[in-house]
Parts: C-alpha cells; sequence; structure tokens
C-alpha cells in the first residue's frame, strides 16, 4: 500500500510524534491528511491533531451539530464503493447541499481493509430505518 518514510518508532514521546508528524507535514503542506497518516502509519486524527495552531483548530465536539445545521443540506446517501486506495469496500454516508455539491462525507471505514461484520450490520440497519 503505502511505505512510511519517517518511521515512528513507539518509544517517541507525545511531542516527537508531533514534532515528526508537522516536520512531514511541512515537506509537502499541500498533501491529504489521510495520505500524511497512511504514510506515517498513525491516525488522520493525530495527523491533524500534530497541525494545531497552524492549519488546524480543534473545536468543541459538543456541539457539532450547530456546526452541520449551518449547511443547507438537501439529501443524504449511503455509498458502498471499493475504496480509490486499496480497493477495500469503502462503506459512508455522503451529504449534498442544495446546489447538489458534497457537504461532508462520514466513512465509516476508509483503507486497509474490509470493514468488519459488526459496522456493516450497523451500516445496513441505519439504511433500512432511514430508506425514503
Amino acid at each position: 500500500m503505502f511505505q512510511t518514510t519517517i518511521p515512528l518508532n513507539p518509544n517517541l514521546t507525545q511531542d516527537e510524534r508531533l514534532a515528526i508528524i508537522r516536520k512531514a507535514y511541512n515537506e509537502g503542506r499541500s498533501q491529504m491528511t489521510l495520505m500524511l497518516a497512511h504514510k506515517l502509519r498513525v491516525s488522520e486524527v493525530e495527523s491533524v491533531h500534530a497541525l494545531e495552531g497552524d492549519a488546524a483548530r480543534e473545536l468543541d465536539f459538543s456541539r457539532w451539530e450547530e456546526i452541520i445545521r449551518g449547511w443547507e443540506l438537501a439529501s443524504v446517501f449511503a455509498f458502498r464503493k471499493p475504496s480509490h486506495l486499496d480497493g477495500h469496500e469503502s462503506l459512508s454516508f455522503q451529504f449534498f447541499d442544495k446546489r447538489g455539491s458534497a457537504a461532508f462525507k462520514v466513512f465509516l471505514n476508509f483503507g486497509g481493509h474490509d470493514p468488519s461484520t459488526e459496522i456493516v450490520q450497523a451500516y445496513n440497519n441505519l439504511i433500512e430505518c432511514f430508506t425514503v
């Protein structure tokens, strides 16, 4: 899949890990954080957290609905397809605005392996519950 170009030793301190992630990001600031995370073999949230105060600002998660209601959302689809990264099945919910543009996408799994049986069942249950 992807090669790690900067090994992250498990014995590194949290500050050392964040510094390495920031350095790797700064080598190509237009890169996707997902790709950076795959390259470094860290979670995407850790790659974004490392950029706190620069490119990222953590927001109050308890208020997420206030952020989402600000969009003029018009439709949502359950979408299932092979991942463009590695061909494993990817499950998502994709939200579109009134103009038909993607507002945001929620992936239940992404890259590396097919979704677990539990995730597939939860996904199917949501589809069954919310199908028009």
